[in-house]
C-alpha cells in the first residue's frame, strides 16, 4: 500500500473533519458556516464521534392581566417556595415569608402505574395467611372429577353436585389418576371404607371419576394435599384457588370466581377449636370479633356450619362455610383417622366490602377509567 500524490496533497492540506473537531465544543449550529454544517452531518452518520442536542429557549412575556398588574405598584420580596434542610439549619427562614398553596384546588390527576386492586387485596390476604403460620397449597385449575368431588365423599349422581355446575372440558376428556386411590375412595363410596359409616350403597364409576374439569371448589385442593406425601402433622394449610361454575352472571354472581379455603391438621382437635379459628378470620377479613355460627350441610364434614360476621358498616354478613372432615374423606386418602378442621372463606365478597363495590364483575374490570379511580 503506498499513498498517492492527491494523498500526499490532502495530507498536507489538512481534512476538514480533523479541524472540524479542534473547536471548542459545544458549539451553536446556527454559527457554523456551510461547510462546517457539511462537516457535522458526515460525522454525525459515525458512532460516536459528534452529538446534537437540541436545547429550547423560552422567553417570558407580560400579558395584558400582568401589565395591569405592574401598574399597581407590585413590589418584590423573598418569599421561600421550598422547604430543605439547608434552610433549616442556618436558619434563613426566619423573617421571610413562605408561599401560600391552595391544597383544596383542582389539580391535575397523576396515574402512575399499580397493581391490579384485586389482585393487590388477595395478595394481601396471601400475606396475613402466612403470617397466621399457615402454609399454602396448590392446586390445578383443571381438575378431575375424583379430587373436586369424588374424594369429598359426594355421591356422583346426587342431587348434592347440583350447586357445582361444572365445566367439563371435551380434550382431553379424561385424566390419569392413581389407581390404588381410586380403588379407596371407590371402597368409601360403596361400604364406608373400614369406618363405621355403611357409604352411600351404589355402584361407584371408576371411569366418570377421571372426567376432566374446571376447578368448582378450592376444597380440590385440601383433598389432595391430605393425600400428599408432604403433608405435616399437625399442620395447617390454605389455598386462594379459582373456581369456575356455570351461573347466571349479574351483579353477585359470576361463573369465575376465588375461594380461599384451608384444612387445619391435628390429632384431638374439635369444633371448639373451629370457631376459635372463625373468630380469629372474623377479626382479620371483616374486622369485628362478633360472629354468628348457624348450621349447614356440606357432603365431606360432620359438623357443618356457616360463618356470619357483623361487619362495622355492612352489619352481618355470611363469610363462608366450615365443618369437620367426615371419616369417609380422611381415611382413603391418609390411611388413617384424624381431626381434620375445614373452611372456606367466599373472599369475592369480603373484597367486595373492602374496596367499596357493588358489583362483582368489577373485580376483574378492564374499563381503564374504573381501574384509574378504584379504591386500593
Amino acid at each position: 500500500v503506498s499513498i498517492t500524490e492527491n494523498g500526499k496533497r490532502l495530507i498536507e492540506k489538512g481534512f476538514i473533519e480533523d479541524e472540524f473537531l479542534k473547536k471548542d465544543f459545544p458549539l451553536e449550529t446556527k454559527e457554523l458556516t456551510e461547510e462546517e454544517k457539511f462537516t457535522l452531518e458526515r460525522l454525525s452518520k459515525r458512532k460516536d464521534i459528534v452529538k446534537v442536542v437540541i436545547v429550547r429557549e423560552k422567553t417570558p412575556i407580560l400579558t395584558k392581566l400582568g401589565r395591569e398588574l405592574l401598574k399597581t405598584g407590585i413590589e418584590s420580596e423573598d418569599i421561600i417556595y421550598n422547604l430543605d434542610a439547608l434552610i433549616l439549619k442556618t436558619v434563613v427562614w426566619k423573617g421571610i415569608r413562605f408561599r401560600r398553596f391552595d391544597i383544596k384546588i383542582n389539580v391535575p390527576k397523576i396515574f402512575g402505574g399499580r397493581k391490579q386492586h384485586y389482585r393487590a387485596f388477595l395478595d394481601e390476604v396471601r400475606k396475613k395467611f402466612l403470617a397466621l403460620g399457615f402454609t399454602e397449597m396448590f392446586g390445578p385449575i383443571g381438575e378431575s372429577d375424583f379430587w373436586d368431588m369424588d374424594s369429598l365423599y359426594m355421591p356422583q349422581f346426587h342431587s348434592a353436585r347440583d350447586i357445582h355446575d361444572a365445566y367439563y372440558v371435551k380434550e382431553p376428556k379424561y385424566m390419569k389418576l392413581d389407581s390404588a386411590l381410586i380403588k379407596k375412595v371407590k371402597s368409601a363410596h360403596e361400604n364406608g371404607f373400614d369406618t363405621e359409616s355403611k357409604g352411600w350403597q351404589y355402584s361407584f364409576d371408576s371411569t366418570l371419576t377421571k372426567r376432566l374439569l374446571l376447578r368448582t371448589q378450592g376444597t380440590a385442593c385440601s383433598s389432595r394435599m391430605l393425600a400428599s406425601k408432604e403433608l405435616k402433622i399437625p399442620g395447617k394449610y390454605f389455598a386462594i384457588a379459582r373456581c369456575f361454575r356455570y351461573d347466571v352472571v349479574d351483579a353477585t354472581h359470576n361463573c369465575d370466581f376465588y375461594q380461599t379455603e384451608g384444612i387445619v391438621v391435628e390429632k384431638g382437635i374439635d369444633f371448639r377449636h373451629l370457631k376459635a379459628l372463625l373468630r380469629l378470620f372474623a377479626r382479620e377479613f371483616a374486622g369485628t370479633d362478633e360472629i354468628k355460627i348457624t348450621p349447614a350441610y356440606f357432603p365431606f364434614t360432620e359438623p357443618s356450619a356457616e360463618l356470619h360476621a357483623k361487619h362495622p358498616q355492612l352489619g352481618w354478613i355470611e363469610l363462608g362455610g366450615c365443618g369437620i372432615f367426615r371419616p369417609e374423606v380422611i381415611k382413603p386418602l391418609l390411611d388413617k383417622e384424624i381431626s381434620v378442621l375445614a373452611w372456606g372463606i367466599g373472599i369475592d365478597r369480603i373484597a367486595m366490602f373492602k374496596l367499596g363495590l357493588n358489583d362483582i364483575r368489577q373485580l376483574f374490570s378492564h374499563d381503564l377509567q374504573f381501574l384509574r379511580n378504584v379504591k386500593a
